[in-house]
Parts: C-alpha cells; sequence; structure tokens
C-alpha cells in the first residue's frame, strides 16, 4: 500500500481491494493480549496470596483483609494494549469502508464514537466523509455513543484514558463465597456484587457461630474507572468488547463483497 498526501490535506491511497482483513487482525491482536492477561491476572492469584483475620464479635464472626493487594502494572497495559487494538479495529473498518466506496481517506477518518447522540450528529461528517450513504447509515444504525451502544462507548472512553495514563484495575471480592466441609465439595453462594478492596476491609461477616468447616472467597480484578466500568471483572468485559468488535465487523463485511 502507497499513501501520499494531497494539497487538499486528504491521504490519496494506493491500494489492494478494499477489506476487513486488517480490522481483523486487529481483533485478533487484541485477543492475544486478552489471553496474556487471563494468564497474568491467574499467576497474580497464584503468587499472591490474599491473606485474612479471622475473628470474633459478640453474636457475629467477620473475617477482614490484612495485606496489600496492589495490582502490579503489567497487568493495565496488558488491558491497555487490548482496549488500543479493539478500538484500532473498528477504525481500520472505517478506512476500508471509505475505500469501497471509491474515494480516498483523510487524516479525520474513523469509526465515530461520542458521548451523546447530538454530538454525534453534529461531529461524525468528517469521521464517516467519502463513505457510501447505505454505509453511514449503517454506522448510525451503530448508535456510536453513550446510551444507545455503551460497549462501544466504554471502549472508546477507555482508550481515551490509556493514551494518558494507566487505567485503573483494582483487586475485587466478588460476593461468590464457598463453604467446605469436611468431606465434602465446597458449596458456594454466588451473590453477584463487586467491590475493590483495601487494608482493613471486611469481606465477609456472619451471625452466630461458624461451623467447622473452611471458608473460601472468590476473587478477580477488575476496573475502577466510575462511570465506565465501575467493578467490572476485567478479562470478562475486554471479552465482551472483543466479541462486539467481531460481531461489528462482521456486519461491515457484505459492504465489501
Amino acid at each position: 500500500m502507497k499513501i501520499s498526501a494531497s494539497g487538499r490535506g486528504e491521504l490519496v491511497v494506493m491500494a489492494d481491494d478494499p477489506s476487513v482483513h486488517s480490522a481483523r487482525r486487529k481483533v485478533e491482536r487484541a485477543n492475544k493480549h486478552i489471553a496474556d492477561l487471563d494468564r497474568a491476572c491467574f499467576a497474580f492469584f497464584d503468587d499472591y496470596r490474599v491473606s485474612a483475620q479471622h475473628y470474633a464479635e459478640p453474636g457475629t464472626h467477620k473475617v477482614r483483609l490484612v495485606d496489600d493487594i496492589s495490582v502490579p502494572d503489567d497487568i493495565a497495559l496488558l488491558a491497555g494494549d487490548a482496549i488500543h487494538n479493539l478500538r484500532s479495529a473498528l477504525d481500520h473498518l472505517a478506512w476500508q469502508l471509505v475505500l469501497v466506496s471509491g474515494n480516498s481517506p483523510t487524516r479525520q477518518t474513523g469509526f465515530p464514537i461520542f458521548q451523546t447522540p447530538e454530538e454525534y450528529e453534529r461531529e461524525s461528517g468528517r469521521k464517516v466523509k467519502g463513505m457510501r450513504e447505505e454505509i453511514k447509515k449503517a454506522i448510525r444504525l451503530c448508535n456510536p455513543y453513550k446510551g444507545g451502544n455503551d460497549g462501544l462507548w466504554a471502549l472508546h472512553e477507555l482508550n481515551n484514558f490509556d493514551k494518558h495514563r494507566l487505567l485503573f484495575v483494582v483487586v475485587s471480592a466478588f460476593d461468590r463465597i464457598g463453604f467446605e466441609f469436611v468431606g465434602q465439595p465446597i458449596q458456594w453462594n454466588d451473590m453477584g456484587k463487586a467491590r475493590g478492596l483495601k487494608v482493613g476491609d471486611i469481606i465477609f461477616t456472619t451471625f452466630g457461630r461458624i461451623p467447622d468447616q473452611k471458608i473460601h472467597f472468590h476473587f478477580e480484578i477488575a476496573f475502577r474507572e466510575p462511570e465506565i466500568v465501575q467493578g467490572k471483572p476485567l478479562t470478562p468485559t475486554l471479552q465482551g468488547m472483543s466479541d462486539l468488535m467481531s460481531n461489528i465487523i462482521s456486519d461491515f463485511s457484505p459492504f465489501f463483497a
């Protein structure tokens, strides 16, 4: 592929036939980062034993966290790499959609994602310039703004944050508590809530006497980005975003037939 700049600021592209190949490769690269991230999270919990202190008060039994559980930077870096590739996949798609429309992309070409529907209507034109009208309509039907398609919006916002700082990730206690009785399998109770942890937090309270059993707690690494993905588990959330990107690319594939 050769690229040269025109006097109007357009990027004149001479390329092979337009396709979704590069967008799919970006998603594949993101999936590799997600797999590496999953292994890094597993290794973190394998190497770092979360320590808790059991103590009793009148009528209650509590478990308090006593060790620091800071997440290493490498985990946030891997998450950022995955997010960047997923967001880039959409811009690769937009680039190819201009080419398949018979036009040349510009420096503004990209897959438009905005904060509000009003901002989308006002600002998206520069990003989809050169695309056929039916393609522009298909993009608009994706509702790529907050409240329309929150998966797209969250991906866009996380990518913007990662350009300037590491993403905030923390160890969270998911209220999935297991009780192991002597000679019996662990019985898990899943309460479906998540919360970030810090030293001194009470992670379990029960009233009355604890029977002779071991208590197990389920921990995960989660996002701590308020108003975007607060408290959501890291790798499942990223895998969901990857699946969303793959579906969008597939939805636009007929334009290249």
